[in-house]
């Protein structure tokens, strides 16, 4: 099982690689970060659709995001969470996972799982992005 700190130090070593700069193109210049990952606009533009993930038994299942809750402002970081919403039976660990959207490409993001609301299990990332 990973840690949020061995998240961020391949994270870091991804950056260092150049590895971020595929997901960058894939993403589009002006929704995207330096890491790769979509701006939190580009994720309200999403909510409700579909995200492919691939599963700890080697499948693939589909993830719906729900809600993008924006944090406490900061002038220098742009903080909010996703919560998105899968089938009963699509079970994850807290880790990373990569999704993939049609929009955005792939990207790794740290999921937790957060309960469980009308049938169906939800899980929460947490992103903090320089602004």
């Amino acid at each position: 099982m990973s840690t949020r700190r061995e998240f961020v130090i391949a994270a870091a070593a991804s950056a260092v690689a150049g590895l971020p700069a595929a997901s960058a193109l894939a993403c589009g210049h002006a929704a995207s970060t330096a890491t790769g990952l979509p701006r939190r606009a580009a994720f309200e533009a999403l909510a409700g659709q579909t995200f492919g993930i691939g599963t700890a038994a080697g499948g693939h299942a589909s993830l719906s995001l729900g809600t993008v809750r924006a944090q406490a402002p900061d002038p220098e970081r742009e903080q909010f969470s996703l919560v998105f919403r899968a089938p009963a039976d699509v079970v994850l660990e807290a880790g990373r996972h990569q999704l993939d959207h049609s929009s955005t490409g792939r990207f790794v993001l740290w999921l937790e799982p957060s309960g469980e609301r009308d049938g169906a299990r939800v899980y929460r990332a947490d992103l903090s992005l320089r602004a």
